[in-house]
């Protein structure tokens, strides 16, 4: 599939393909602004994972900026599972395909925050999904569209970051 006006036609611009569905979102509870001390202890921060052509694809949306990167991991490393060794709370899902009438119009306002823009790349619309917390029981009361993943093992912070 060709991004943009290729062969495809317009139609298909924007769509998710099927190598980027797969994500995974990771909930912290590191609170380095003092207004989130307010929310729930481990659910003060979330990032997404997403799996795309065999790669991992980390997007960390920050106050102050958003922040991409391809982790240098083989393909076969759970970079879920690695998560949860280090603490994080990992939830994994799938991006929402756009396909669909109603599936292009826009998502309500709501003022910009991780959540928020997590929210924008896996579909969600829902307005009462406003705090890390609050995404974590969404995604985890979708059944059979979101599995909790389980800690397993320790792995060391630095086979993963160098």
């Amino acid at each position: 599939m060709e991004w943009g006006h290729g062969e495809q036609g317009i139609e298909n611009a924007g769509k998710i393909p099927a190598f980027a569905q797969e994500a995974a979102v990771v909930f912290s509870g590191r609170a380095d602004l003092w207004w989130l001390k307010f929310l729930k202890p481990g659910f003060r921060h979330c990032f997404l994972v997403l799996r795309a052509g065999g790669h991992w694809v980390v997007m960390d949306p920050l106050a102050h900026r958003t922040e991409i990167q391809v982790p240098p991991v083989d393909r076969e490393f759970d970079l879920c599972r690695w998560l949860e060794a280090q603490g994080f709370t990992v939830v994994r899902t799938r991006v929402s395909p756009m396909d669909g009438e109603g599936s292009a119009r826009p998502a309500p306002w709501m003022p910009f925050s991780c959540v928020e823009a997590i929210k924008r790349v896996l579909g969600i619309r829902s307005r009462r999904v406003v705090t890390p917390w609050s995404l974590y029981c969404y995604l985890t009361a979708r059944v059979g569209e979101a599995k909790t993943t389980h800690q397993t093992g320790k792995i060391r912070k630095d086979e993963f970051f160098p």
